[in-house]
């Protein structure tokens, strides 16, 4: 009986294929890199940077 229950829990646990796992990384890689170039081109760049300057400079007390 112990050997029974034993095989139904092996055979419940599932490994998702390598291939799919690495498809599913380069997609969010993908993803990830475009997200960044858009934001980039949108000119968000310097809007992030004037914040974190001024919240770093106001921290320190200068601002």
């Amino acid at each position: 009986m112990a050997a029974q229950i034993k095989t139904r829990i092996d055979t419940r646990i599932h490994k998702p294929p390598m291939r799919r796992l690495a498809v599913v990384r380069v997609v969010i890689a993908a993803l990830a890199i475009g997200l960044l170039a858009w934001g980039a081109a949108h000119g968000d760049c310097q809007a992030i940077f004037g914040k974190a300057v001024f919240v770093c400079l106001e921290c320190i007390g200068i601002g």
